[in-house]
């Protein structure tokens, strides 16, 4: 039987006592895979109309799944196009592989096409776990040193409880990639704690008792964030409120009345829809307000006016995150896990830094196991609500991570974790447009704590810049504008800041930016073609598409990502979405290609920096005997540059200068008579639409 090497699966080998080797190759039969893409996508055979469910039972040895292995479907997703997604988790004698997700995409319930990992053992694993479950439990609490944890807060506990569950950890095997790339059997278990505030998940080895893996399950505005916010809350009725924006003026908001508490019985708690909004100070209680006010701009003892009013703000915007949510990409509930899950909100919260020193100049989301999401929103350096990390793009920002949770599940570390908070930056912005009909592509730019101040600040105003990340006027650090460019962090070093998810993000921010406005030029503030000290940068032009149809395909995107996609499997998203929402070779799909190709992440196969290089040709152009010369270029070409410097001698030899697309001459190009130059302006465009 004929066969086909695939290499959009992650297979490495390696083993240990405590390992399972892996395989190194995964190869599939032709009889149903049509290709696979130089990005890695697979493309099924659509004569065979295999459905996608029969694609991981009926044909499951096509995709090299043994007998032990099973493919469970963990969700599905619709397109605007019709196009349906199905996200596959696969198990092991009953045991979830993680990092494992296959995804199918398919059109008339028919399998068009797949991406994702699958992981295959070389020999049968072996599934008993020589550590007790208990002793997991001891060994991930001895590690995290919490003073109290979330089944130890009455309030928290009982939340759960009413879903019958409990936030005491509750071990399961599976089985993990550890840092030799083999696949160790794990216990997996959530730790939550209120001092210090700890979202976490540990994989710990079943076999030795080692922590293979912790990872952070709490997503930050800026660096570090560890919160305290422990306390009771209520649940009463929904009732109509008001608040005052300082920056979208007077907005109805939802409340409960209490009559029990007469004095103060306004509460901030919004359940008027089945996900309920909760927002509570530091100390877990929800706000109140006065009697006979029924607003928020009033101050309460203990309680001052810019606090009062701050928590109306964010019970608004969070319902105003919602909504968009639901008008825009039709999420079927009010919650941001597309099934009304609950929100708790924090505020005024105050942050922690690794060193131990305090800060309130930052926002987060935890994601909670049990779904009750948790976001927590710093009141910056002043008394006033202007001061707060509580802008509509701020909150957006964190209620996107919800949304991105249950949809792509990044790993929050390295690229996934970058492309995490991208996502959260580029949704936060189309929440500031859905409330005020546009945006400004500057992440909290209305925050005004420290503008004049020039007081301990990491801004001077907005956290981060979609229109040039290379700007460091405002902001804390450069952030890259291109991949791996200046700017760029490790994302080795795990303990900065998660292998620079912050700084990284902005690639990805970048290119959304260019998608929607288009912009032409050299990355990385380079003047030139070609490297120049510290900056690398190459010519781009992008023709914007608008922010609509760049938001829709932003969104799309997310149905061809795992928790482990970096920025190559983003850029192949990316155009993949804007095909099936508009079309193979389609303006839009163009467009995002070109962007994608801007910051540095161009078609498979293709080099982004388009340098010229000089090389022999022996026959095609030739002359007087002799070998010519010939400079080229993949798409065009800059000449009389730092690196493609192209005046031309007469040294006797023919030189041409050739390329797909415009060649561009800067003054003082010299040439001498006979000079071959051929710039053909009809580039097939349709490359950059390919993944």
């Amino acid at each position: 039987m004929k066969q086909l090497l695939i290499t959009c699966f992650l297979l490495l080998a390696a083993g240990s006592l405590s390992a399972q080797r892996l395989r190194k190759k995964l190869v599939l039969d032709t009889t149903v895979v049509q290709a696979v893409s130089a990005g890695g996508s697979i493309q099924f055979k659509r004569e065979k109309k295999i459905k996608p469910q029969e694609m991981v039972t009926r044909y499951k040895q096509s995709l090299q799944l043994s007998p032990l292995d099973e493919m469970r479907l963990q969700g599905t997703e619709k397109s605007p196009d019709g196009s349906v997604h199905y996200r596959y988790k696969q198990y092991y004698k009953n045991i979830p592989v993680e990092s494992a997700t296959f995804l199918i995409h398919a059109a008339n319930d028919i399998a068009e096409t797949a991406n994702g990992t699958i992981l295959s053992f070389e020999a049968e694993a072996d599934t008993t776990p020589a550590v007790a479950a208990q002793q997991a439990i001891a060994i991930a609490l001895q590690n995290s040193k919490a003073s109290v944890y979330y089944w130890q807060d009455e309030t928290k506990e009982a939340k759960a409880k009413q879903k019958g569950k409990s936030y005491y950890p509750n071990p399961e095997l599976c089985f993990y990639k550890n840092s030799d790339s083999s696949l160790a059997l794990c216990y997996r278990l959530y730790v939550y704690a209120v001092r210090p505030q700890q979202a976490l998940q540990y994989f710990i080895n079943a076999r030795n008792g080692n922590i293979e893996k912790i990872k952070n399950l709490q997503h930050n505005c800026g660096h570090y964030a560890k919160e305290y916010a422990p306390g009771p809350m209520a649940e009463l009725n929904c009732a109509f409120s008001t608040v005052t924006s300082p920056w979208d003026g007077l907005k109805t908001v939802y409340a409960v009345y209490n009559s029990d508490n007469p004095t103060y019985p306004y509460r901030s708690i919004d359940n008027c829809t089945p996900a309920v909004i909760t927002v509570m100070d530091s100390l877990g209680t929800a706000g109140a307000t006065a009697p006979n006010t029924n607003n928020w701009d009033v101050a309460l003892p203990g309680r001052p006016a810019w606090q009062n009013r701050g928590t109306g703000v964010i019970g608004w915007t969070l319902r105003q995150c919602a909504n968009y949510y639901y008008a825009r990409f039709n999420r079927q509930s009010y919650g941001h896990d597309n099934d009304n899950g609950d929100i708790d909100a924090y505020f005024p919260v105050t942050f922690q830094r690794p060193d131990g020193s305090y800060y309130s100049t930052n926002a987060s989301y935890s994601y909670d196991a049990f779904g009750n999401d948790e976001l927590k929103f710093g009141f910056g350096v002043g008394a006033q609500v202007t001061d707060c990390f509580i802008p509509p793009d701020i909150t957006g920002h964190e209620y996107t991570h919800g949304v991105t949770e249950y949809r792509a599940d990044f790993d929050y570390e390295a690229e996934s974790g970058a492309l995490d908070e991208s996502y959260s930056d580029i949704f936060g912005e189309a929440v500031e447009r859905y409330i005020r009909g546009d945006c400004d592509y500057l992440v909290g730019n209305e925050i005004t704590a420290g503008s004049n101040s020039g007081g301990p600040l990491y801004f001077r105003n907005s956290v981060r810049s979609l229109i040039n990340p290379q700007d460091t006027g405002w902001r804390i650090e450069q952030q890259p504008d291109r991949y791996k460019g200046t700017g760029w962090k490790p994302t080795t070093n795990l303990d900065d800041d998660h292998g620079g998810v912050h700084r990284n993000s902005g690639v990805q921010n970048y290119m959304f930016y260019l998608l929607t406005n288009g912009g032409n030029g050299y990355t990385n503030n380079a003047t030139s073609h070609g490297v120049d000290g510290a900056h690398i940068g190459f010519r781009y032009e992008v023709a914007g598409i608008g922010f609509d149809k760049a938001i829709a395909i932003a969104y799309a995107s997310q149905n061809y990502l795992t928790e482990t996609s970096g920025y190559a499997e983003a850029r192949n998203a990316w155009v993949q979405a804007a095909v099936a929402l508009y079309g193979t070779c389609s303006y839009e799909a163009i467009q995002t290609g070109k962007a994608w190709n801007a910051v540095g992440l161009p078609p498979p196969g293709t080099n982004a920096e388009q340098v010229c290089t000089v090389t022999y040709n022996n026959g095609f152009y030739y002359s007087l005997g002799s070998f010519a010369y010939v400079l080229s270029s993949t798409t065009y070409m800059d000449v009389a540059g730092p690196v493609c410097d192209a005046n031309v001698s007469a040294t006797g030899y023919l030189v041409t200068m050739q390329a797909q697309g415009d060649i561009i001459f800067k003054p003082g190009f010299t040439a001498p008579e006979g000079t071959n130059i051929v710039a053909n302006n009809e580039v097939d465009e349709c490359r950059y639409a390919a993944f």
